[in-house]
């Protein structure tokens, strides 16, 4: 049997007839990652741990080139088997709970869901010889940059952690270590803010501004809208992560950490402002709470690892990005039928 991380991936890898799994295809980025696959003619094999009693209102593919199967990452036997009846030779692993502040959620689950489920997908991938390639999404968040803020001579001050950002720094040691121990041809993906369609997480940015404007309110701000962050369309966001996999075995790429980004920072009071003319509501003014003192400040990010290692460079400026973002909320309301109320 082929030994796995022994495959030397092409450029411009087709992916027709390739079976591809993916974690997390319930989720807004895989909802489009499996739309995009299924689109160039691969079979995609879905875990979704909640079957098909899907509660976000959008339904998973209905198409004879996808199939969803209830599981949980936690379960690497029965991954293990999945991968090896369908003969899987790409694994995407975005599945996680993405809870970065506050303590709603507890850190058993997240540290059972992002870390247990990393190695039990990756151990699942090392006993399958088909498996060929594989990508980790990771986070900004698993950054540990250990910014310091001098207060005084002696006295400094260090980000205080949470356990989602725990969970993602070790999820990708744990992918490191299987890259660099087994040779196994795992790539890591960290990314910003990602936006676009589908995205129901009314918590984030975007999302929760649309659905106040749509609902004719003010949108609100958690901080005082002078955070910069770097802003990716969803549609760049799925051309990374299909270049990545093409290029798992590559000398320089595997085990190694990629950072998507645009290369420009754009404020949270700049994103209202312009949601606020797409959709024709300049007249609501944000509230600004400024309640969240803490919420990272990200760098810009140099975009020059990406694009000369990997060929792959952000195509979709902020202003496009979000109009087709703006545009795919207006359907989803008044088209579909869905109700904008909290």
């Amino acid at each position: 049997m082929t030994q796995i991380g022994s495959h030397s991936n092409p450029d411009n890898l087709s992916w027709q007839g390739r079976s591809v799994f993916i974690t997390g295809a319930a989720g807004f980025v895989g909802r489009w990652l499996s739309e995009k696959l299924v689109s160039q003619g691969a079979r995609v094999i879905a875990l979704d741990w909640q079957g098909k009693s899907d509660t976000t209102g959008l339904p998973l593919l209905d198409s004879k080139g996808f199939e969803s199967i209830q599981g949980r990452v936690e379960n690497s036997e029965k991954i293990e088997r999945i991968l090896h009846d369908a003969y899987v030779d790409t694994v995407f692993h975005l599945a996680a709970i993405n809870v970065n502040i506050g303590t709603s959620v507890s850190p058993r689950s997240i540290f059972e869901t992002n870390i247990r489920g990393t190695w039990s997908v990756l151990e699942a991938c090392r006993l399958v010889p088909s498996v060929a390639r594989i990508v980790l999404a990771s986070s900004s968040e698993a950054e540990d940059e250990q910014k310091t803020e001098t207060i005084k001579a002696s006295t400094k001050i260090r980000r205080k952690r949470h356990p989602y950002q725990v969970s993602k720094i070790s999820a990708e040691l744990v992918a490191q270590a299987y890259a660099d121990t087994y040779g196994m041809p795992i790539a890591i993906s960290r990314s910003d803010n990602i936006y676009g369609g589908r995205d129901l997480n009314w918590n984030r940015l975007i999302p929760g501004v649309m659905r106040s404007l749509i609902n004719g309110e003010a949108p609100v701000l958690r901080s005082d809208g002078t955070l910069a962050r770097d802003f990716i369309y969803i549609d760049d966001i799925v051309a990374a992560y299909l270049t990545l996999a093409e290029k798992t075995g590559d000398s320089g790429v595997r085990g190694e950490i990629f950072h998507f980004a645009t290369g420009t920072n754009t404020t949270a009071l700049d994103i209202v402002t312009q949601l606020c003319e797409l959709t024709g509501r300049s007249d609501l003014k944000p509230v600004v709470l400024n309640k969240s003192p803490c919420e990272r400040i990200n760098s810009i990010r140099p975009i020059n690892l990406e694009r000369d290692l990997l060929g792959w460079a952000s195509k979709i400026d902020l202003r496009e990005g979000l109009q087709l973002t703006a545009n795919w909320y207006k359907k989803y309301f008044h088209e579909s039928g869905h109700n904008p109320e909290y």
